[in-house]
């Protein structure tokens, strides 16, 4: 059935055809991949995320049927990007795969074994048999996808040859090698297994198989897969998806056992949630030794290379999802956003704006003649009225900055010079002086495609939630005034404002220590705004974050310091849940007054709440006494909230 609202297709398990997804999901976070090209099949990559965080699409990318499709692209110009970008990692080449892509998700039965009365050397064995079996059924699947042959008839034609080393073994465990042997061998295993995880009372482990090796890992490489009398000229690729599912055991034995060397390649995905304190907090990863450990949102927004690539690859996803809905015939989603100034009653606002603003200003002429100069350099030529008041504004901040910068003058007549007044101005300062205008005077500052971009922290899902609903908004528009073709940029900042408004009350519900982590956001919103909107705006263009130090950190991620000092466990255990649920972003080695910080910004979505500017840049350093009374001490949520309804 047609989807009404594509962008509610959230999760690459809904969406059906390889072309369907490979057209909605497209090349662009490939990119993360390429700086580890070299690596990419010769060791564990992980790749790491909040929900949403575009794991799974990526793994999907690689799987045998995908890129069976993707060869199939070679001569088509709207697939080219996708073909380039997977051809460039080295997954195909001019004569199809050059990997067998197999993905394996590991979904709640394999934590189920965790429950089994029986010794924990016994549901290892069960876990790794379980693993195994399925992770080979998948393979004979997808080597009878990649030569087009059907599955399981033609099993009979493959021949697994791996090497002596693992011959016994695998032999052992599996009885054959032959496609159609193993394929019914472990399709039993599996029902056997599956019986005894789905036993009641006392388990009888009496011929049931187990295993304490990655077996299949260790027989698929390459050569080790023939195909009528062939060799097969593709490395194996076994994808893990959800381990974060797994139980804490279980994922730790198979992560330990993954940092080994296999003749078969194999990358895993997860969610943050199952990462330690320490791994959340101060990064434990072991990039560039045993793995290569791949943070989603962090690589999004890490430079502005990665976050112009990341940004773009969501607008190819917008202007797909809009030319799937064919209620709507365009092909770009941009065009159904309008513009600022297109509505009279804006345009009626930013004439006031300019108008007070400028009046303000000549009010200040009056008394203190210096800044004179400043003012008759404004360029005000082909500027829109909006820009004119911003201009006006930007002044105004830097009059601000100055009268508080020198001591009182005998001399306010004495002309400023004009270089000054260039020295001070910035582009954080016009940015400042834009989310100041829109706040004042009650103008939309959180409109259109580009702030949709900024607005999903480097998080596809969250930027389908918030598409999605302007996205509705637009499908029922049209419906009811089929003149309307576009949504007002006053109804697309209050669409994204009730998002910002029910993701932050959402806060206690979704997550462990919701309820702390719910009053420590609304801490940082309050001094973030009670910082940003200072006359002088010293942190231009606004406060969104805070920051610890680097020693700070360490305790926080110290088992020793948490001992002697178990308070502050509590607040290690809200910046954990905060940053493993994308609620704060993270920087870390972030320079200022000769010291290292550990940088916690809001989610970009909250920064609407609060109405916080976009950008990043702006933050104020906290002590952790400061913090853990944050998550101590009751809120002013009724301050905070009154002080927003203002802007309302």
């Amino acid at each position: 059935m047609e989807q009404r609202n594509p962008f509610r297709i959230r999760k690459s398990e809904q969406i059906g055809t390889a072309s369907t997804f490979h057209r909605l999901f497209g090349p662009h976070m490939t990119k993360m991949l390429e700086e580890n090209r070299d690596y990419l099949w010769d060791r564990l990559q992980i790749m790491r995320s909040a929900p949403g965080g575009g794991k799974t699409s990526l793994l999907r990318l690689f799987t045998t049927e995908s890129l069976l499709a993707i060869h199939g692209y070679n001569n088509m110009p709207e697939y080219k990007s996708l073909y380039d970008a997977v051809q460039s990692l080295g997954a195909i080449n001019e004569n199809g795969p050059a990997v067998l892509g197999v993905l394996t998700n590991c979904e709640l039965s394999y934590a189920k074994i965790e429950y089994l009365n029986i010794d924990d050397t016994d549901k290892q064995k069960i876990f790794l048999a379980l693993l195994n079996t399925r992770v080979l059924l998948g393979i004979l699947e997808s080597i009878c996808a990649f030569y087009e042959s059907n599955y399981p008839d033609d099993l009979d034609k493959i021949e697994i040859v791996p090497s002596l080393a693992i011959q016994t073994d695998f032999k052992e465990f599996f009885s054959c090698f032959n496609g159609k042997e193993l394929f019914n061998s472990a399709r039993d295993i599996e029902r056997d297994l599956c019986a005894i995880i789905n036993s009641v009372g006392k388990v009888n482990l009496n011929g049931c198989p187990g295993t304490s090796e990655l077996l299949v890992w260790k027989a698929f490489g390459e050569g080790a897969i023939h195909y009528d009398g062939q060799i097969a000229p593709v490395k194996t690729l076994i994808m893990l998806d959800d381990i974060h599912e797994l139980s804490f055991n279980q994922r730790k034995l198979l992560l330990r056992a993954l940092e080994q060397k296999y003749p078969a390649v194999c990358w895993a995905a997860e969610r943050y949630d199952a990462l330690s304190n320490s791994q959340v907090i101060f990064d434990g990863s072991t990039q560039g030794r045993e793995y290569n450990d791949y943070r989603i949102e962090e690589w999004a927004s890490s430079n502005k290379t990665n976050k112009a690539f990341f940004q773009k690859g969501l607008g190819y996803i917008a202007d797909q999802r809009v030319q799937e809905a064919k209620t709507i015939e365009v092909s770009d989603f941009e065009p159904l956003l309008e513009a600022l100034e297109r509505k009279k009653n804006i345009t009626q606002k930013c004439n006031k704006a300019m108008q007070t603003v400028s009046e303000r200003i000549q009010k200040t002429i009056l008394k203190e003649k210096r800044f004179k100069p400043w003012v008759d350099q404004l360029d005000l030529s082909n500027k829109s009225v909006l820009e004119q008041a911003v201009e006006w504004r930007t002044l105004e901040i830097l009059i601000n900055r100055k009268r508080k910068r020198d001591i009182p003058t005998l001399f306010p007549d004495l002309e400023l010079p004009s270089e000054e007044y260039d020295k001070m101005n910035s582009s954080g300062v016009k940015n400042a002086a834009k989310l100041f205008i829109a706040s004042e005077f009650k103008i939309p500052y959180y409109h259109g495609l580009d702030s949709l971009k900024a607005l999903s922290s480097g998080n596809i899902e969250q930027f389908l939630e918030i598409s999605g609903d302007i996205f509705e908004e637009i499908l029922a528009v049209r419906t009811l005034k089929p003149r309307e073709r576009k949504i007002s940029a006053e109804r697309q900042e209050a669409i994204i404002r009730k998002a910002a408004k029910n993701r932050l009350e959402d806060i206690p519900r979704r997550m462990p220590y919701g309820t702390d982590v719910y009053n420590f956001i609304l801490q940082i919103g309050q001094l973030a705004r009670k910082k940003t909107y200072e006359d002088t705006s010293p942190y231009a263009p606004g406060v969104t974050g805070i920051a610890i130090s680097q020693n700070d950190l360490r305790k926080l991620s110290d088992d020793n310091f948490i001992k002697k000092n178990p308070k502050y466990e509590r607040l290690a255990l809200v910046l954990r849940e905060a940053i493993a649920k994308n609620i704060l972003e993270t920087r870390s080695g972030q320079q200022c007054k000769g010291q290292e910080w550990f940088v916690l910004y809001l989610n970009r979505l909250l920064c609407a709440h609060f109405w916080l500017p976009l950008e990043y840049g702006g933050w104020k350093e906290q002590s952790l006494k400061t913090l853990l009374q944050w998550v101590s001490e009751p809120t002013l949520e009724n301050f905070l909230q009154e002080e927003l309804l203002l802007h309302e």
